[in-house]
């Protein structure tokens, strides 16, 4: 072995902390085990000690010491015996480790099929759920929960899907020939079957109904399937045979008087250019037009009185006239040659 140089020693596969290892101390050859230089090292290079080092351990630059007290490590910036080194905190280690220093701040125990999730001051676990396919439900500034989602157990063939609820799907079956609307709370229907001809007509404050569309007036309507025809017959002109004394106007309509007294009938307060009237004379007690105010007829070159005074009498029980509106409300005028002789006032 005299002779032996050291790189030429077998190399140690697995070293224990007992083994035995050549060292010069003082000039003098001796063995020391490889504890020795381990605990050499812990006491040069990283301390513990119970409380604040500074004042009470000695030190060199870059040393470091574990506070096993408060759980803080100290580095030594300024070397020197126990009553000089400085030693700075190098870190605060307090477990669980704070959310800022990118800990739990919570000790936390394992829950298999747990949720972490934050509360407003550390780490939590959601336990897990004993229900399979459940989903988690935001609790807003709360926690978390599991829910269970709620959907149609089953759908029937072209049934539609809507919210019956707050966060309830419910089917709603179809209806043969039907349109879709809503009652005066929102909640959806189906309407009746529908027939030739037949529109869904809105009801204020009620749920729309189906109707179909009345012709009047010499307006006739026919309804077949997928089509309204709407045609005029006649002049067009809805007729009123007026058997009392007094009737009041409409626009576009024509008027037969029979009456044995005289009907007075007044013109519409509101007429726009172009509306027209006519009246018809049936009854022996003969007819008169009575105005509104601020209304006139001009007959010919004669013109009424304008206002309530104002008026056209007929003379003889088969009398006739027409009558247009020339200027909106106020004036009007005969439009086709009188029947009879006329009284103007």
């Amino acid at each position: 072995m005299a002779n032996e140089k050291f790189t030429q020693l077998p190399t140690v596969v697995t070293a224990l902390m007992a083994d035995i290892i050549a060292a010069v101390q003082g000039g003098v050859s001796s063995q020391e085990t490889l504890q020795q230089v381990f605990t050499l090292f812990l006491a040069n290079v990283i301390l513990n000690n119970a409380g604040n080092p500074n004042g009470s351990v000695a030190g060199v630059v870059y040393q470091l010491c574990w506070d096993r007290t408060n759980s803080i490590l100290y580095v030594c910036t300024t070397s020197g015996n126990a009553a000089t080194a400085v030693w700075t905190v190098g870190g605060s280690f307090a477990f669980p480790l704070a959310l800022a220093s990118g800990g739990t701040s919570k000790a936390l125990v394992a829950a298999d099929g747990g949720i972490v999730y934050s509360d407003a001051n550390s780490m939590e676990i959601l336990a897990p759920t004993v229900t399979a396919g459940q989903m988690l439900r935001s609790g807003s500034s709360t926690a978390p929960a599991w829910s269970t989602a709620t959907f149609p157990a089953t759908t029937s063939i072209n049934q539609l899907l809507y919210s019956s609820a707050a966060n309830v799907v419910g089917g709603l079956a179809t209806a043969n020939s039907a349109v879709l609307s809503t009652s005066s709370t929102g909640v959806p229907a189906w309407s009746a079957s529908m027939t030739n001809g037949q529109l869904l007509i809105g009801s204020t404050g009620a749920t729309p109904v189906l109707a179909t569309l009345t012709g009047a007036g010499g307006i006739s309507i026919i309804n077949t399937a997928g089509a309204i025809t709407v045609s005029g017959s006649g002049s067009g002109y809805g007729w009123t045979e007026v058997t009392g004394t007094t009737q009041a106007m409409a626009v576009n309509n024509g008027y037969i008087a029979n009456n044995a007294a005289l009907v007075t009938l007044t013109l519409p307060a509101t007429a726009a250019v172009g509306d027209t009237f006519i009246i018809q004379g049936k009854g022996a007690g003969l007819f008169r037009i009575a105005q509104n105010a601020s209304q006139t007829i001009n007959f010919g070159s004669s013109p009424t009185t304008t206002g309530v005074g104002g008026s056209i009498t007929a003379t003889n029980r088969y009398d006739s006239l027409e009558i247009i509106c020339i200027t909106a409300n106020n004036d009007f005028a005969v439009l086709t040659g009188a029947q009879g002789i006329l009284t103007v006032v």
